[in-house]
């Protein structure tokens, strides 16, 4: 997967029939590889290449034959979360009314990948609709896939916010590579999201400081961001799901699930290997007829889920 080796093995002694037959390899992936693998598919634009080499060797011919496949795997996690909709932020304090503040953007990119974490720069366009300057003194985030803990952190310094103006607040999340296997492991386990399905979500606080000098923490619930990611590494899936909703709806589908034969240098992942996706929805709802620093709210209509 993009030039990084993830499985190998063979097979000896095999008798072919006349005729056509399929034969049924299996191999281990290589779980080790994968945070590699991550920074690999980050780096080159959320793209894998998946290339699968093999040989047939025939000792009574004398002959060798060798034949290969490739595919490609794509992937967008951070695009549903730029968004021009404007959320209020609300803080349920008897400090001060709400909505304090209004969120009338987000942005979000990869920033630059290292083999131990995978940051991103995120970016929010925060509007004060209130007669007081307001300071955000913190942000914190926290970031699961599958229900694995990726990372969490906070921002480092404080954003004032005068009155009736709007400022952007910058600050970077990062996901912790040395996570990735335990996430991947899920991502594969169809008990979990269904075929190599994940869920990524992001989650976010704020830390206010109103002019009388107390501080609350607020959950930026309307910030929550939510995104599926599914993934077909052999192009199996149709099949596989297809099979499993037939079980759920009492029929047998009188197979086991394997991918049928894909083959790999001389051997064949078995249905070991993946990369997530699950439902998403962001969850966002835009105030009417309230003063959020902008001329209309706008919805960027994106449901989140990602076609593969």
């Amino acid at each position: 997967m993009n030039d990084i080796q993830m499985a190998q093995g063979g097979r000896e002694g095999v008798r072919v029939g006349t005729g056509n037959s399929t034969l049924g390899l299996e191999t281990q992936l290589r779980n080790e590889e994968i945070p590699p693998w991550w920074v690999s598919h980050v780096r080159n634009g959320e793209r894998t290449t998946l290339d699968i080499d093999a040989t047939a060797t025939s000792g009574r011919l004398g002959r060798s034959v060798d034949f290969s496949r490739s595919r490609e795997i794509q992937t967008d996690l951070l695009g549903a979360f730029n968004s021009d909709e404007t959320r209020p932020v609300n803080a349920d304090s008897p400090l001060t009314s709400d909505p304090v503040l209004y969120v009338n953007e987000t942005r979000g990119e990869w920033g630059s990948v290292s083999e131990s974490e995978t940051p991103i720069e995120m970016a929010f366009t925060v509007y004060n609709p209130n007669i007081e300057p307001y300071v955000v003194t913190e942000i914190g985030y926290d970031i699961t896939m599958n229900g694995v803990e990726m990372g969490s952190g906070q921002t480092d310094e404080g954003y004032s916010i005068p009155s009736y103006s709007t400022e952007t607040v910058e600050f970077t999340t990062a996901l912790q590579n040395r996570h990735l296997d335990d996430w991947w492991v899920t991502h594969l386990d169809e008990e979990v999201r269904g075929h190599q399905v994940t869920g990524l979500r992001i989650e976010f606080y704020a830390v206010i400081e109103f002019p009388t000098g107390e501080e609350a923490t607020i959950p930026l619930d309307a910030l929550t961001y939510e995104e599926t990611i599914e993934t077909e590494i052999f192009d199996e899936g149709n099949d596989v799901r297809n099979a499993s909703e037939s079980s759920e709806d009492g029929s047998d589908d009188g197979g086991d699930g394997d991918d049928g034969g894909e083959t790999s240098d001389g051997t064949t992942n078995g249905g070991n290997t993946t990369d997530g996706g699950n439902e998403t929805d962001d969850g966002n709802t835009t105030e009417n007829g309230t003063d959020d620093g902008t001329e209309n709210g706008t919805d960027d209509g994106d449901d989140g889920v990602l076609p593969l």
